[in-house]
Formats: C-alpha cells, sequence, structure tokens
C-alpha cells in the first residue's frame, strides 16, 4: 500500500438521472456559487453502494427503492483546498461514483433532513457543464459526466449499454474484442484500486455466506460455481486465481491450478468439485492440446446441466492477439495489460453474480410464504 493512502479520505459520489434523462444537481447551505452531486464519506464496514444509498437518502431524501444502480467509477480523487478544515486530517478525497436512474420522472426531492444542501433541482443533462461546479472538483466531474452520460447525439439507452462490465465483456462473434489497454472502469491506478478490491471482497463474502444461511435454513438451491481462468502463456492465470480467491470467503471457496491428464478430464471428476455451497477458482489452458472443443464443451454443458453456474473469463497477456474462446458456453473477454485491472474486472463481475443469486434466492423464499 502506498505510503499516501492514509491521507486520502474514502468517499461516494451519485449522479442522478431519472427515467427521461433530467439530473439531480444540489446547492450546499454555506456556498450559493457552485452546484454539487449528493456525496459523503464511507463509514467503518459499509460497502460502498451502501454508504451512497444512505448519503442520497439522507441529503436528498430519494430511497434505495426508487432507483436502480446502473454503473459505477472508482479511483478518483481531489485535492482539498487550503481553507477546508478536513485538510488538517486528510489531503482530499478518494472517490467512488455511481449512476443511479429513477423509476418515475422527477421524483420528490426532500433536503428539510440535510446537513449538506438547502435546495436540489432537477436539470437537463444536456444544460450540465463543468464550469458550474468548485474549481477543485472540475476535473473530476468532467471524467464523471463523460463517462456516465452519452455524447450528444447518442441515444441515452445505447449509452447505458456501454456502462455495464458484464456486457461490456461478454464475448459475442459479432462483436469486437476489447481493447488490451481497456481500463474504462477505472479511473485510478494500483494504488487506489487496493481500497475497491477490499469493498469487493466484502461484498462477495457477505453474497456467498447468505447463500449458504439461506441454503441450510430455508432449503434455497445450493450454489456451486466454478470459475475457469482461461488463458495461453504469460496470461499469469495462477497469480489471477490467487488474488481473485482472496477476496472470497475462506470456508466456502477452494483455488487451485489441476494439472488435467487426459483420463482425469470427464464429468464424474469435474463433477466432485464445486460441491454445495462452495466456489471453485480453476486456471487452465486455452486451446488445451489435450483435448478436443467437442470433448471440454461436451464436459461443460453437462456440468452446467446439473445445476453448476460456470464463469468463463479468457485472459490475453499484453502484447498477444485475442483468440477465439475454447467454449460453447457464454464467457467474458478480459484485458490483461494491467493485471489489477484483470482482477477488478474478474472478481466484480463474480460480485455482482453472486447478489444475484442471493436476490433470486430471496425471491423463491418470498414466494413459498
Amino acid at each position: 500500500m502506498s505510503g499516501d493512502n492514509h491521507r486520502w479520505r474514502l468517499n461516494v459520489a451519485a449522479v442522478i438521472l431519472d427515467d427521461t434523462g433530467n439530473v439531480l444537481l444540489a446547492r450546499r447551505k454555506e456556498d450559493s456559487r457552485y452546484l454539487h452531486f449528493p456525496q459523503g464519506g464511507v463509514r467503518d464496514g459499509e460497502t460502498y453502494e451502501e454508504a451512497v444509498k444512505r448519503e442520497v437518502q439522507e441529503e436528498v431524501g430519494i430511497l434505495p427503492s426508487s432507483y436502480r444502480v446502473l454503473a459505477r467509477l472508482g479511483g478518483l480523487r481531489y485535492r482539498y483546498g487550503d481553507k477546508n478544515k478536513k485538510r488538517k486530517e486528510w489531503e482530499g478525497q478518494q472517490q467512488t461514483w455511481f449512476l443511479l436512474q429513477c423509476f418515475d420522472d422527477q421524483p420528490h426531492v426532500d433536503c428539510h433532513g440535510s446537513e449538506e444542501f438547502d435546495i436540489a433541482a432537477w436539470m437537463p443533462m444536456e444544460q450540465l457543464d463543468v464550469s458550474m461546479f468548485a474549481p477543485s472538483k472540475q476535473d473530476v466531474v468532467r471524467k464523471v459526466l463523460e463517462h456516465f452520460l452519452p455524447s450528444p447525439g447518442q441515444r441515452l439507452s445505447a449509452h447505458l449499454q456501454q456502462l455495464d462490465m458484464a456486457k461490456v465483456y461478454r464475448f459475442r462473434p459479432d462483436r469486437p474484442f476489447p481493447d488490451i489497454h481497456d481500463r474504462r472502469f477505472y479511473a485510478g491506478g494500483k494504488e487506489e484500486m487496493e481500497f475497491t478490491m477490499a469493498e469487493l471482497a466484502l461484498r462477495i463474502g457477505r453474497a456467498q455466506r447468505r447463500l449458504d444461511l439461506l441454503t441450510r435454513t430455508e432449503k434455497t438451491p445450493a450454489l456451486r460455481m466454478l470459475v475457469l481462468a482461461c488463458g495461453p502463456a504469460g496470461s499469469r492465470r495462477k497469480s489471477c486465481i490467487r488474488r481473485v480467491a482472496s477476496c472470497c470467503d475462506p470456508l466456502l471457496t477452494r483455488a487451485f491450478r489441476p494439472e488435467w491428464q487426459p483420463e482425469e478430464y470427464d464429468l464424474v471428476a469435474l463433477q466432485q468439485y464445486p460441491a454445495e455451497g462452495e466456489i471453485r477458482i480453476m486456471c487452465r489452458r486455452m486451446q488445451d492440446r489435450n483435448f478436443t472443443l467437442e470433448q471440454i464443451a461436451r464436459h461443460e454443458m453437462q456440468l452446467s446441466d446439473s445445476g453448476v453456474r460456470l464463469l468463463h473469463f479468457h485472459l490475453h497477456p499484453p502484447g498477444g492477439e485475442f483468440q477465439e474462446p475454447d467454449t460453447l458456453l457464454p464467457c467474458y473477454m478480459v484485458p490483461c495489460e494491467k493485471r489489477w485491472y484483470r482482477d477488478f474486472v474478474i472478481t466484480n463481475i463474480i460480485a455482482e453474480t453472486l447478489e444475484n443469486l442471493v436476490a433470486e434466492s430471496e425471491k423463491i423464499l418470498a414466494l413459498r410464504k
């Protein structure tokens, strides 16, 4: 960890859209000149998403049930001004931004309980300009708006498709492979990423334990997930699964590099893992010389049909060319120019998958009652 990381206050902020594309902006009590987005510090034990939902409710009175979280962008820093009272303790703020979309057109906003804002109002996104914000924040706001909002002439719905990490990196034959240098979902660098990976570990651990509890107490379908990191020589698959596994609950996760032999790669062997309630994280070569594509496809389809959730991640080292996947199941093409970004993408998709499984299990539970 960098020696100055402790000097940056962890912070979340929200760009809130209504269902027609208006953006919510607010004005501080002590500052009538500049506009602001809802933001605030992250408390101990909170995930960034929990923190932003709390701040939005406290500052502008919008409940989490009124919107959905569309995207996030982390690793953004700005320094406090010389007159800021917090400068004695912090150098500035390290922010993770969220894009929230409300289900209604300009939902009611209430700042009466806010300690930050006097007033908040909706503005068409086309009228937004970075000059409306404090000079110390303008560089960050510019990056956020360029990432979250569509360019002139682009439809909002089409732009939002580009903000979903699972969709952007999902392999499709009719779509180009991602750029090997692609880092569109994280604006910072390796040092800032350490905080985000800690947050992802918290999210994954909570989801795993929740699924395990629901299975044991409510008899909901048990989690059985197989995560495969596939790639050619040089893609550093072992370091990848080691880092991803470190973000998972150690009692509910197994990670290793199997030295498969042809006679071992069959359904009987593969069905031994993952066990009920478990995630298995493994790596293998792409275009494995011991097996044909048909053999790999047959075994993995049988696993999928037996209730195992498979997540394929195809890794590509710097300077290498993206290769066609050697699986017929859905998979993700992950650029590896920066290993920390590679690990972030994979861990993030695992976290979102687990959280979706929790939602599915709780929906099943609700239908039983």
